[in-house]
């Protein structure tokens, strides 16, 4: 059962008012929401996390690094606003700059991470391996297929 102590750690917005007016806000697209959405699968030895990233160009919009044993990944979509005449339009498309992090296992080597982006998807593989070189903060290359 959630408490006040537990509504500070999931570090929920309880500027709506009373404790649980935040549920409502929940299913609306506030700016502590702006994100994307991550899938992560494995594969045998390889760790694969896809990233819905429609709308953005991957060789301008989109950063993949590893900093700190973390897979960290940044997106930015651009607002274009059209106006024809009278007409009142709504937009529920999220602009603005995106970021998520995904641990990485011990185990995979850094330095042979692959990025891939297709139709709006970012896939990103990260292969395990028994040796493992000296981790040092680096930029992923992104391909498109």
């Amino acid at each position: 059962m959630l408490s006040k102590t537990s509504l500070k750690e999931l570090d929920l917005p309880t500027r709506f008012g009373p404790t649980w007016a935040w549920v409502d806000e929940l299913f609306r697209d506030g700016d502590w929401r702006r994100s994307f959405k991550l899938e992560e699968t494995h594969d045998d030895d390889t760790i694969i996390v896809r990233a819905e990233l429609p709308g953005v160009n991957p060789e301008k919009d989109v950063v993949v690094e590893v900093v700190d044993n973390e897979l960290v990944i940044r997106a930015q979509r651009s607002e274009s606003h059209r106006s024809h005449g009278d007409h009142v339009y709504r937009s529920e498309i999220r602009y603005g700059s995106f970021i998520r992090s995904v641990p990485i296992p011990s185990d995979v080597d850094e330095s042979k991470i692959e990025a891939t982006y297709k139709d709006g998807m970012l896939e990103i593989r990260m292969h395990s391996t028994a040796e493992v070189p000296e981790k040092e903060p680096h930029r992923v290359a992104i391909t498109r297929q």
